[in-house]
């Protein structure tokens, strides 16, 4: 640290590192170069308190010696005085900076004797840096007129005290540079920057700041009237009151809010207010009756507004019970839908019951299958019977046993045993044939019966559970369109021109609707654009519901991409029309947008993802009432 004086008398300490930079050029005068890795670690006997500032960046020493150093203190490569000096092998000394670069080559050699060089073989010369940093020189500032002369070893110390030694200002703002015995001059009446009192309001501030103080802020800073009045000059601070009496003022009459348009000197508005006094109380008896005319009316818009306060304090009880009818209807909902759920649950239990009694008919299917093959076979064996006559039929009833048990079992009735003629023994074989045929068509028309009621059921109960499981029941349907590609392709064909939704509505007892799209276009759009139609379908609380339907309805086909771009169109139904009128087929004629969007937009943006495609159908509900 070394220490100087303020233009307020304090001392002001100034620290080495501040002033570290300024040793660069004298320390060395070549370029700065890129110093390589030190490849030895810090050695206990480098002192700790040398700043960074007192090592030249690169070479060696440059510093003005006393004496001239010998030759073993000159480094190999630079020719200066060693610097952190390290020893080869071959007995050579360098700055440590020095080898880095010699190091830096590949195949390093000593430049002194071309022998190879290691890194591992290359050491620390303690002995010779100790000896260096005895040597005696001349103060660093000698070129400003310092004679000391000091170890180099010391040459941080003496920097510190040194009043040769170049240091900037200790203010901080101002960048000049000056001798250390320069310092105390300096801060007192050289720097622009030194702290300086205003002499109006004595206020401390930095020098440069003064004037545009004197000219902008202080308070006590002589100015002269705007006015030119006599008023010659008069602190800044009493300016804004001086306005209020200076007599050359330019003011406007008090009564100007009451219509006077007067404006003059100050020094005129004694006389203007003398002889316009009645002037100034007629204008303000006009204006304290127009205010009167306000009041009256303002009591007048009062009191019609007390005259409301009645119906808009009914209305609000009204609202209230409407609030509180629609928190019941929403309860009731609730318990409608905790219902369906719970019916819901019962159609899955029911449905898993018929999945089992199908499981049965399918095992009793298969025995009617059977059935059905030993009736074919007992068919043919009546045939081969009958064409093989009387003559061979013993022959061919034991045939007919050998083939089967059962038709032998028939044929050896008790008539037989009992040794009957072989006529009457055909006859009976051929009519208990018969009977066992027609038993069999029976049994097997019997479950065909049965199992084409068990399917139809099982088909209505799977219909219903779909729609339950589908349905939308607040005015909004969400569509999903899979395998676009192939039912574009059927649409371009003619094989599928239109899709149909499944069926939304607008409550549990609402509307009923769908959606259809065109995927080829229909009509106008037909080749060219995807056509998008709303159909009202014939429902089961029609009978309840208002009718033409009123609805708004929203179109809209759905960007699956990051950004969302939706493209949608909505319309409110014509009255008019057949396609809002109630049903009285199963559906209505659909109404919609033939030009929904173009082929082109719909295949070339994010709307269609995976060879799908989403739609969404919205019916606006809010004014819907209760069924």
């Amino acid at each position: 640290m070394s220490a100087g004086r303020s233009a307020d008398g304090r001392e002001v300490q100034i620290p080495l590192q501040q002033v570290a930079p300024s040793l660069t050029p004298a320390l060395s005068v070549a370029s700065p170069v890129h110093r390589q890795v030190n490849p030895w670690p810090p050695s206990d006997t480098t002192p700790q308190s040398v700043p960074a500032g007192f090592l030249p960046l690169h070479k060696g020493f440059r510093d003005h010696f006393a004496l001239t150093p010998e030759a073993k203190y000159c480094c190999e490569t630079c020719s200066l005085v060693l610097c952190q000096p390290r020893q080869t092998e071959c007995g050579h000394r360098f700055c440590q900076s020095c080898i880095n670069d010699i190091l830096s080559h590949p195949n390093p050699v000593c430049p002194a004797d071309m022998e190879p060089l290691f890194k591992d073989k290359i050491f620390r010369d303690v002995c010779c840096h100790r000896e260096i940093m005895a040597l005696k020189v001349y103060c660093r500032s000698e070129a400003n007129g310092c004679q000391e002369q000091m170890s180099l070893q010391q040459i941080p110390d003496h920097l510190n005290v040194c009043p040769f030694f170049e240091v900037p200002c200790p203010l901080g703002k101002c960048k000049e540079r000056m001798m250390r015995k320069e310092i105390p001059d300096h801060l007192s009446w050289k720097c622009k920057h030194r702290e300086t009192s205003c002499e109006f309001c004595m206020t401390k501030m930095p020098l440069t700041d003064l004037q545009k103080h004197k000219e902008t802020v202080c308070p006590a800073f002589p100015v002269s009237c705007p006015n030119h009045c006599s008023v010659s000059s008069l602190p800044r601070s009493e300016l804004s009151s001086h306005q209020n009496d200076c007599p050359k003022a330019q003011v406007c009459c008090q009564f100007q809010r009451y219509g006077c348009t007067f404006q003059g000197l100050n020094q005129d508005m004694r006389q203007h207010e003398s002889t316009s006094a009645g002037e100034h109380l007629r204008m303000i008896a006009n204006k304290n009756s127009v205010l009167e005319n306000k009041v009256e009316d303002i009591k007048g818009e009062l009191l019609e507004r007390y005259k409301v306060l009645p119906a808009l304090s009914s209305r609000l009880s009204e609202l209230e019970n409407q609030s509180d009818e629609l928190r019941e209807k929403n309860r009731q909902v609730e318990q409608k839908l905790a219902t369906m759920q719970k019916l819901m649950s019962s159609h899955s239990e029911k449905l898993l019951e018929v999945e089992l009694e199908l499981r049965s008919l399918r095992v009793l299917r298969d025995e009617v299958e059977n059935l059905r093959g030993t009736l074919e076979n007992v068919r043919t064996r009546l045939n081969t019977l009958e064409q093989g006559g009387r003559s061979g039929t013993g022959s061919t009833t034991h045939t007919l046993g050998q083939n089967t048990n059962y038709s032998y079992s028939i044929c050896r009735g008790p008539r037989s045993r009992r040794g009957l003629g072989t006529s009457n023994a055909w006859d009976h074989v051929k009519t208990n044939i018969h009977v066992f045929a027609a038993t069999l068509e029976n049994q097997l028309k019997r479950h065909d019966e049965m199992l084409s009621v068990h399917e139809i059921r099982l088909a209505d109960m799977d219909l219903r559970f779909q729609v339950l499981e589908t349905a939308s029941y607040n005015g909004t349907l969400i569509w999903k369109i899979r395998d676009y590609k192939r039912r574009k392709q059927e649409a371009v064909g003619a094989k599928t021109l239109s899709l149909y939704s499944q069926p939304f509505y607008t409550g549990y007892f609402g509307y009923k609707m769908c959606a259809r799209v065109y995927l080829n276009g229909d009509g106008m759009g037909k080749g060219t654009h995807l056509s998008l139609f709303f159909v009202v379908m014939r429902g089961e609380y029609d009978a309840l519901l208002p009718w033409p339907f009123k609805q708004k309805v929203t179109l809209m086909l759905m960007d699956q991409g990051p950004l969302r771009k939706h493209l949608g169109d909505a319309f409110k139904p014509d009255p008019n029309s057949s396609s809002f009128r109630r049903p009285a087929a199963e559906m209505n004629i659909a109404s919609g947008c033939p030009l929904f969007v173009s082929q082109s937009v719909l295949e070339t943006g994010t709307y269609i993802k995976d060879d799908t495609i989403f739609i969404k159908v919205t019916v606006d509900t809010s004014d819907l009432p209760d069924p």
